[in-house]
């Protein structure tokens, strides 16, 4: 997403926090963005709307951080979990 490198914290010097963002709704993603670059030491590096583009974005970004929707659809199910309710 963006290959800036992340500020300081203006206060304490400690490096910037690289975040990923994983929300299959693009207007969360979005609004999150917005937020999470709104702060002076966080940096949104990397968006992907499904746990696969994730993983491979991660795989190039670096990110010390992901906030990640933990119900989308098609992600998170493993063969032996047991169907929602």
């Amino acid at each position: 997403m963006t290959d800036d490198p992340v500020p300081e914290h203006p206060v304490t010097g400690l490096p910037g926090i690289r975040v990923a963002l994983v929300d299959d709704q693009r207007l969360v993603r979005s609004g999150f963005t917005m937020l999470i670059n709104s702060q002076p030491d966080l940096r949104v590096v990397c968006e992907a709307s499904n746990g696969a583009d994730a993983v491979s974005a991660l795989k190039t970004t670096g990110a010390d951080v992901v906030l990640m929707d933990v119900r989308m659809p098609g992600d998170g199910r493993h063969r032996g979990d047991p169907p929602d309710p």
